[in-house]
Formats: structure tokens, sequence, C-alpha cells
């Protein structure tokens, strides 16, 4: 019996996704070749914080918030999930 994930898996056999060669290997895309468009955004109620994000949250995705101890990444996001709640 094969154990499933960890060091049984495929990483353990050299496999990773993204590897060059083979069947489906990544092509690298010229910038100016992408095609741009727009995501919806869910405002956090708060106009820097948005700003920051590119005009809000796309849903789906996920922030990281760091900083030093006590300099209100609680209070932010609390602030940004109160909003959203209220917004439905």
């Amino acid at each position: 019996m094969q154990p499933r994930g960890g060091r049984g898996g495929a990483a353990a056999r050299g496999s990773r996704s993204g590897s060059h060669g083979g069947a489906g290997a990544v092509v690298p895309v010229a910038l100016s070749e992408v095609a741009a468009h727009q995501e919806a955004r869910l405002s956090t109620g708060i106009g820097e914080l948005d700003s920051v994000l590119g005009g809000g949250l796309v849903p789906g995705s996920l922030v990281l918030i760091g900083g030093s101890p006590g300099i209100g990444k609680s209070t932010l996001t609390t602030m940004a999930l109160a909003h959203l709640a209220a917004a439905g």
C-alpha cells in the first residue's frame, strides 16, 4: 500500500506542475500578448485598502495582511468584514 501525498507522492518521484518538457509543458507568454480583463471586486468600505487591492477584494482570492504586532491588522480586517457583512 502506497501512502497518499507526503513522501510517497508525486514530489518524491520528481514530478512537478509547471515543469518543462513533455506533454503539457509550460510555455512563456509575452506580457504584450496577455489579454486584460476586469474582475468583479467587492468594496471593503475602506477606501485606502480598496485602492491598494486594485478596487477591492476579488471573490475567491486570498489577501495576506502582515505587519508588526499592534499595528492594526485585526482591526482593519474586522472593519472590512463588518462592511462586507452589512452589504450582504
